[in-house]
């Protein structure tokens, strides 16, 4: 059976009807990924995320879906307005989608809708020990200032405008997280966990509930 690619992967607006694509997005999640985007290890989809749904407007609560070429959801991004200019993100992406550019399409998709109503600064929220969205946000946002909350990574950082390639340019390649400066920062107690990361040791994310891996 072929195998579906990114570049077959579409990003639609969901509206408060649309909560078969959050089902399937969650059906798709390991105990693990579960775990990564709501904090615990939940065997059926919170009621939070339903009555989320119910509030869409476009305005100051949205939701993106990425579908592969079935229509089926692979992957789920919300956006929540928390101020006039700020609002939090919390991305969830199918375990056989991971690692494949879901979660940086759908955060991609994320920053250009936070533009398009007002929203200048992003807030992202996940455990520390999710190292697959500190890659993720530390790719798609190497900007992003980096605190600690107890067990948690806070991120928050200003969208960017994304620039069109030309012809076969290609962009130049992202840079990652150094795992092992990262680990240090983790592990670390006090006052470096509060600091700005440095160049190369890079950021995560949650949201209204947390976030999950890339």
């Amino acid at each position: 059976m072929p195998v579906d690619r990114i570049d077959e992967v579409s990003i639609h607006r969901l509206d408060r009807f649309d909560g078969l694509a959050v089902q399937e997005v969650f059906d798709g999640l390991s105990p693990d990924s579960r775990f990564a985007r709501y904090h615990t290890g939940t065997p059926v989809l919170p009621s939070g995320s339903m009555s989320l749904l119910g509030r869409v407007d476009g305005g100051d609560v949205a939701a993106l879906a990425a579908r592969d070429r079935g229509g089926s959801a692979i992957g789920l991004v919300w956006l929540i307005r928390t101020a006039e200019h700020d609002g939090e993100l919390a991305i969830e992406v199918v375990d056989s989608w991971h690692r494949r550019g879901v979660g940086t399409r759908l955060l991609g998709a994320a920053e250009e809708a936070a533009r398009a109503i007002g929203i200048g600064r992003l807030r992202a929220d996940l455990l520390a020990t999710n190292l697959a969205a500190v890659r993720l946000i530390g790719n798609t946002a190497p900007h992003a200032t980096i605190t600690r909350e107890g067990p948690e990574l806070v991120f928050e950082w200003e969208p960017r405008r994304r620039r069109p390639l030309r012809g076969s340019a290609r962009p130049p390649p992202a840079r990652g997280p150094n795992i092992r400066s990262y680990q240090m920062l983790k592990t670390r107690a006090g006052d470096a966990l509060l600091r700005r990361v440095p160049a190369g040791a890079v950021p995560s994310d949650r949201g209204v509930a947390t976030l999950g891996s890339s």
